[in-house]
């Protein structure tokens, strides 16, 4: 489990920026689970951000892993009067051999920068070579 608090002078119209976060993970096995909630206040007047987060990962062997992770963003604007969602999932996979990993990743986001019907996916693969 943890959490974390901090908090920023701004301007006094603004009022000062403090944000908080709460989680935990846990692991069993080859599997680990986590979830992490936070918000983020007085970013601009009136306006927050509060966050879930989610993901678990499972080890199949020394060599492969797989992993799903998402996240639930809203942007609370004017104290409540206006909201608007992000949302983000991704599902990766990584095999090992030797000093050779192979990396893919497929992700997707909605409403990308809190802007309504701007979604985006994304894939990468990547080959890292240790020596």
């Amino acid at each position: 489990m943890f959490g974390g608090y901090s908090e920023i002078e701004q301007t006094a119209a603004v009022g000062n920026r403090n944000t908080r976060t709460l989680g935990a993970t846990y692991a069993i096995g080859g599997a680990t689970v986590g979830y992490q909630w936070s918000k983020d206040n007085k970013v601009a007047a009136g306006t927050y951000y509060e966050n879930n987060a989610y993901g678990i990962s499972f080890s199949v062997n020394d060599n492969l892993s797989i992993s799903y992770a998402a996240v639930e963003s809203d942007k609370v604007i004017d104290a409540g009067a206006n909201s608007l969602s992000l949302d983000a999932d991704s599902i990766q996979a990584s095999y090992t051999v030797g000093g050779a990993s192979v990396k893919i990743a497929e992700t997707s986001v909605d409403n990308q920068n809190y802007v309504s019907a701007t979604n985006r996916e994304g894939r990468t693969i990547a080959l890292t070579l240790a020596f």
